[in-house]
């Protein structure tokens, strides 16, 4: 949490710089794969659940209590929907996301929460990303934006 703790001056900081009205988004980052073991998971003795519930539990202590946090960007947890189904890795090394579909469903999930727009109505997706991991990804997202906080499993079935 300390890290957190500069979070409000920040922000009014970045605020104070701003010509025009500034809205804050604090985008929610997701888990390393738990295939590797690196500092941050070996601190949590290799226990993902646990790291996901402190970085859920900042979240809500130092973040979402934030009146100048506008909006809360789940992009971690669609990554944690999306690792629910048969999707395979979303990361290129286990923590940087995957170029096709990792940065895709984060992108899915960014820009539909910061304009609003209904994720399967997005139609774009890159072109080696198949038609499963692409409804994976409209299913992760929207479950992320109705629980931001909560992984919820995949129905999507290949």
């Amino acid at each position: 949490c300390e890290c957190y703790e500069k979070l409000t001056p920040l922000i009014e900081y970045l605020k104070s710089l701003a010509s025009i009205e500034t809205k804050i988004a604090f985008n929610l980052t997701w888990l390393g794969e738990s295939t590797r073991q690196h500092h941050e998971i070996i601190s949590y003795g290799g226990n993902m659940a646990l790291m996901r519930e402190k970085l859920v539990e900042v979240t809500e202590k130092m973040v979402l209590s934030d009146p100048l946090v506008d909006l809360l960007v789940p992009t971690g947890t669609a990554i944690e929907n999306a690792r629910t189904s048969d999707i395979g890795l979303l990361t290129r090394d286990c923590y940087h996301l995957s170029v096709d579909k990792g940065r895709y469903i984060a992108g899915l999930a960014f820009v539909s929460t910061v304009t609003g727009l209904d994720a399967a109505k997005i139609a774009w997706a890159p072109d080696n990303v198949d038609e499963y991991a692409v409804r994976v990804a409209i299913e992760a997202t929207k479950n992320a934006q109705e629980n931001p906080l909560k992984i919820t499993r995949s129905r999507i079935s290949k």
